[in-house]
């Protein structure tokens, strides 16, 4: 272990996650509770999460890295920033704090660097700071805290636990975007609708299912654009809405600080209305989809063929990314007859 002499240390902690995008989990094969949603390599972090990350990027001054290599990821811009604001000064707090068993490329220029696994620094950490009796074992489960008020029915919730599915947040019912004077009502009674205001799809309407044994709320989209093929729609999926996100949406915090929430509640007629238009612009892009100018461009599947990925790898990478089965089979047929003739 590597540090500096200080007598005190502040903690800033920011309470919300900075991942895609809207905190709504996508279903993995993971238990909900346990997946977190991963922006992929090839993907964008939305350009509001961005901002707010260039600015907490300047503003910090201490982090600590926990459990992490920070093997080059666009984030390591973060802790690398604090490492920077370094003082020898005695009553400096500023600086980098890394715990974790692996090396990492920022290690000499952090201020205090420990070797060990996190399970062991931190309770004795929480000792120091004396608040060991605050600190929860990992089996324990956290209670549900709306904010005072906020409630709109006070009967059972649909996991049959007491409390409700319905509360007020004080966001702009139409854009949820923050809004003092009065807000607007979340709805999450199974077969209520809802619309995502952000992230890859955004503008989709999606369905309350219930709640899952965790308590959290899932909620089905089964019409929702690609965010990557234009014209071409997404499997049915869920996505899983935290209840800490109940909690957070109704003390007036959204996505960041100052930013909106992730839906808002819609009536069953505009969830229908738009389903109905979709459908009816689908069946008026039917002709236009015989156009060269109207397909799909799969020219990414042919680089994968031609640097020798398996035709059937191909195949279904291509229905993970939703490409309709008709234009798969037509690939492939096309793919299959130029290896051929080669």
């Amino acid at each position: 272990m590597r540090s500096t002499d200080r007598s005190t240390t502040q903690v800033h902690h920011l309470h919300h996650q900075l991942h895609h995008q809207i905190i709504i989990k996508p279903i993995t094969n993971l238990p909900p509770a346990l997946a977190n949603p991963v922006v992929p390599y090839e993907g964008t972090l939305r350009d509001d999460l961005y901002a707010w990350l260039r600015h907490w990027e300047e503003r910090n001054d201490l982090v600590l890295a926990l459990g992490t290599s920070m093997s080059g990821f666009n984030c390591d811009s973060v802790p690398a920033r604090a490492a920077e604001k370094f003082s020898t000064k005695h009553s400096s707090h500023k600086g980098l704090v890394i715990i974790n068993l692996q090396r990492t490329p920022y290690d000499e220029v952090a201020s205090l660097r420990i070797y060990a696994k996190v399970d062991t620094v931190l309770p004795m950490l929480a000792e120091a700071l004396g608040i060991d009796d605050r600190v929860r074992p990992m089996d324990a489960v956290s209670e549900f805290f709306p904010a005072a008020g906020s409630v709109v029915d006070e009967q059972e919730g649909s996991d049959g636990t007491s409390g409700a599915d319905m509360f007020v947040v004080p966001f702009n019912g139409d854009t949820g975007e923050p809004d003092g004077s009065g807000g607007t009502v979340w709805d999450l009674r199974p077969q209520a609708w809802l619309r995502l205001t952000g992230g890859p799809y955004s503008g989709c309407y999606g369905q309350v299912i219930g709640r899952v044994a965790e308590g959290h709320w899932r909620i089905r989209f089964s019409n929702c654009q690609h965010p990557s093929f234009p014209g071409a729609k997404m499997k049915p999926f869920s996505l899983f809405l935290g209840k800490w996100w109940v909690e957070e949406a109704t003390r007036g915090r959204g996505i960041f600080p100052g930013g909106k929430i992730p839906f808002v509640s819609v009536t069953a007629a505009e969830a229908e209305a738009s389903t109905s238009s979709d459908k009816d612009a689908t069946l008026g892009s039917a002709a236009e989809e015989q156009t060269p100018s109207a397909l799909l461009d799969l020219s990414k599947y042919d680089k994968l063929v031609k640097i020798g990925m398996a035709m059937g790898a191909v195949e279904q990478r291509m229905m993970k990314d939703g490409v309709p089965n008709d234009r798969i089979t037509a690939f492939c047929t096309a793919a299959a007859t130029t290896a051929t003739a080669a």
